[in-house]
């Protein structure tokens, strides 16, 4: 999705996107991507990220949860 920084009011920014939507993002966000008022974003989901992440995460929590089952059985 296509967005324009509109205005900066305060600590929040005004952002319209290329569908009509408009929605406000603190201004951290916007300092952090150094952009300014009237500057294009491009907004995106990355669902092959997403599932690498969501799978490293799962095997994190099998591997805990296999630890604290077999601590438990021995006790």
């Amino acid at each position: 999705m296509k967005c324009t920084v509109d205005r900066i009011t305060g600590e929040y920014a005004i952002i319209l996107s290329d569908n009509g939507l408009a929605f406000t993002l603190p201004l951290s966000i916007i300092n952090a991507l150094e952009a300014h008022e009237s500057d294009i974003l491009h907004i995106e989901v990355d669902r092959k990220q997403t599932d690498a992440v969501k799978q490293s995460a799962r095997a994190k929590l099998n591997a805990l949860f296999a630890r604290t089952t077999a601590t438990q059985d021995n006790e």
